[in-house]
């Protein structure tokens, strides 16, 4: 190790007893070390066995386990323990100062090792300064021929004896660094040097051209030549080359840019120099690309207006029964705007609505018309319906306005049905972006017209004024919940395969995150409007594309990374409440291709999100790697389902430490960032302390539907992958 430091930093030889101490040393603990390249790590070098009643500590770099009471920690709680973020052995701890002076055989092979580096290294500098000293004062008493003298010191040799010295110590320091670590740093610097220098010319260059445009002679206005347009275009291109590599020539920029605009006259102001934005920046982040302008093309959809009509749903006998609940219940009704209101079952609010503020129960002839509903439609995993919405419309002045049940507390995933009583009428459908018609349905007297939650997001509905003679009821159907406020899909490739949505929190998200999984493994294959009526969204999507053959320099990876910036344009476009969260690329255990995923990574950090507060960044991420950066092999997959080594998947503990990440953010967000987790209670022979004191011999039973998703859950019967 010695001469290992010697022949990389240049320092001249040390004396020979340097040497002798090191060979010494090395020959005594020859055996020593042979001996701890075949031990048990499971085991403390001691040998003893304390039966489990002393605990043990493995060291963060060689993983070799040693009992507290042998390090001298007798004591030290298991807590304390399990806090430590690293923790060196005795044979990989090296003190970092000149230790106490003991015996000889008190020191391990490392310390002695070290210690004699150290001593050597004193006695090289004690020497060389007293030789040095007396050089100078040699000089100086020798002042007569002082000249002669300083000419023939050697000022060179002695500055390098200096930084020799000084390097001497730090490669002492510094053992432990890697080689690649401090070249790829020297590569950095030389880098950025090189930058600055090209930005200096280019500002230099750019200032003369100014001086000789403003010291030309002005002229009557004109029209202006081609030529000065391709002058004025070319320098407001080097501008914005120069803003976008590099932040700290922000104001030469400006000072350039305000000479710029006072060359041309009022009257004919030429044309026009886009304003160059700046984006100020930490000092460490250089050469930062522009943010790009990801167009928004939204692709065709399948959504309809109307899902499905039929006439005569419910009979005449049916009608009549609902026609007098109605009458009945009449001083329930709140009017609001040209019409009047009344909710039975679950709460449903809206903006501007009055009869939700106390619902009243559901009457028996209105749930037999729910139940015949549920039957036929909402079977499966579908939401069954639980709120009622009756709107009373009295002669032609009723009308309802444009609007979109599109509220956060309906289900994603439901159905919205509506049946008519009374008079006849026509409902409107219109664009919702664009406002123009698309649909108009007639609704004939017990007639059944039904909507999906997905439409609302596209389509607008009303009544106008004189569409109505006469009374008409109209009978609307949901499927409500308040936890659907945190509706969430995600967006993965097959990592995301073993997330799970249900109420029970141990084996899924539990009821407080419910939502949907979709399967995408590639980017181009993410649908935007999978996500209409869903408040939030989770992508974890882009390795499979980076693993592509074709993907070879960084201009590749910008491109699939537009791909995502453009899909989650489209997703906040057919989606404006939704927020989304990206999730970063799981490292894998191949080298080469983690260079791309990293760079993949920070594109994100540093163009997605500066740009687009509607996204999020998952953390946590590096908890997937271990020491050397690829993918930890306890959190992953040996064999795929071809029985080959799988380089890309999760297991069971990696998915749920992904699944942790996920719930952990959304919910994070939602609440505000206020981390509102319930503590592990205190537990007395694996039961909890409520179920000691209840009486119970065992915990709470978890149902069997919701230990495999729940529709509360969102937990779809999709195929696997």
């Amino acid at each position: 190790m010695a001469s290992n430091t010697r022949k990389n930093s240049g320092t001249p030889k040390t004396s020979n007893s340097l040497s002798r101490n090191i060979l010494a040393e090395s020959t005594v603990d020859n055996e020593d070390q042979v001996n701890r390249k075949h031990r048990d790590k499971k085991k403390c070098p001691c040998q003893r066995s304390f039966n489990g009643k002393v605990y043990l500590i493995d060291c963060s770099k060689c993983h070799q386990e040693w009992h507290v009471d042998c390090l001298s920690m007798k004591g030290i709680a298991r807590s304390a323990i399990n806090s430590m973020v690293e923790w060196l052995c005795p044979y990989c701890f090296v003190a970092p100062v000149s230790t106490l002076k003991k015996q000889r055989d008190e020191f391990c092979y490392s310390c002695r090792n070290t210690r004699a580096l150290q001593q050597a290294n004193s006695d090289f500098e004690a020497s060389t300064a007293v030789k040095n000293l007396e050089t100078v004062s040699a000089l100086v008493a020798s002042a007569s021929s002082a000249g002669s003298a300083l000419e023939k010191f050697d000022f060179e040799q002695f500055s390098r004896n200096l930084d020799t010295l000084s390097q001497f110590d730090v490669h002492l320091q510094h053992l432990l660094l890697k080689e690649n670590s401090l070249n790829g740093l020297n590569n950095e610097i030389k880098l950025h040097d090189k930058s600055l220098e090209s930005i200096n010319t280019n500002i230099a260059e750019l200032q003369k051209d100014l001086k000789l445009l403003s010291s030309r002679p002005s002229t009557e206005p004109s029209s202006p030549s081609a030529s000065s347009e391709q002058f004025l275009k070319d320098i407001s291109e080097q501008l914005t080359v120069l803003c976008a590599n590099e932040h700290t020539a922000a104001a030469g920029i400006s000072e350039l840019k305000q000479s710029l605009d006072s060359l041309q006259p009022l009257h004919n102001p030429g044309p026009c120099i886009p304003p160059t934005p700046l984006h100020p920046g930490p000092p460490t982040q250089h050469l930062r690309s522009p943010v790009p302008t990801v167009p928004v093309q939204l692709p065709n959809h399948e959504q309809k207006p109307v899902e499905m009509f039929k006439d005569d749903y419910i009979d005449q006998q049916t009608a009549n029964d609902l026609g007098e609940l109605f009458v009945k219940d009449s001083g329930h009704f709140k009017v609001e705007n040209d019409r009047s209101c009344l909710t039975y079952g679950e709460r449903y609010d809206y903006p501007g609505s009055k009869s939700s503020e106390k619902p009243q129960a559901i009457p028996s002839v209105l749930k037999e018309l729910i139940d015949k509903i549920n039957n036929e439609f909402c079977q499966g995993d579908l939401p069954q319906i639980n709120s009622c919405l009756v709107n009373r419309f009295e002669g032609t002045d009723s009308k309802l306005p444009r609007h979109s049940d599109d509220e956060p507390t309906i289900h994603p995933e439901s159905k919205i049905f509506t049946v008519s009583l009374g008079s006849a009428c026509q409902v409107s459908f219109s664009d919702s972006h664009t406002g123009t018609d698309k649909h108009k349905q007639q609704c004939d007297p017990r007639s059944l017209y039904v909507m999906t939650r997905h439409s609302q997001a596209l389509f607008d509905h009303r009544i106008d004024a004189g569409d109505i003679e006469g009374l008409r009821y109209s009978i609307t159907l949901r499927s409500v919940n308040s936890l659907n406020r945190n509706a969430t899909c995600i967006i993965g490739d097959s990592n995301t395969g073993g997330l799970k949505f249900g109420t029970d929190p141990a084996k899924s998200f539990g009821k407080w995150l419910p939502g949907k999984r979709i399967f995408a493994p590639v980017i181009d294959s993410i649908d935007p409007y999978v996500t209409l009526g869903y408040r939030n969204c989770v992508i974890l999507c882009g390795v499979n594309d980076l693993k592509n053959e074709d993907v070879k320099n960084q201009h590749d990876i910008e491109i699939i990374y537009n791909a995502l910036a453009s899909k989650i344009a489209q997703i906040q476009s057919v989606n404006p409440c939704i927020h989304v969260f990206v999730c970063p690329a799981i490292p894998s255990k191949r080298a080469d291709l983690n260079r791309k995923l990293i760079y993949f990574n920070s594109l994100i950090r540093r163009r997605l999100l500066p740009s687009n507060f509607g996204v999020s960044y998952v953390d946590g991420f590096d908890e997937f790697c271990d020491r050397d950066g690829l993918l930890d092999r306890s959190l992953s997959r040996d064999l795929n389902k071809h029985q080959k080594p799988d380089f890309l998947h999760l297991n069971w503990r990696g998915l749920a430490k992904l699944g942790q990440f996920i719930r952990n953010t959304v919910l994070l967000r939602i609440n505000g960032g206020i981390d509102k987790r319930k503590r592990r209670s205190t537990r007395v022979d694996s039961r909890s302390f409520r179920d000691v004191t209840a009486g119970r011999e065992t915990g709470p039973v978890v149902p069997a539907a919701a230990s495999q998703g729940h529709v509360d859950g969102y937990q779809p019967h999709d195929s696997p992958h």
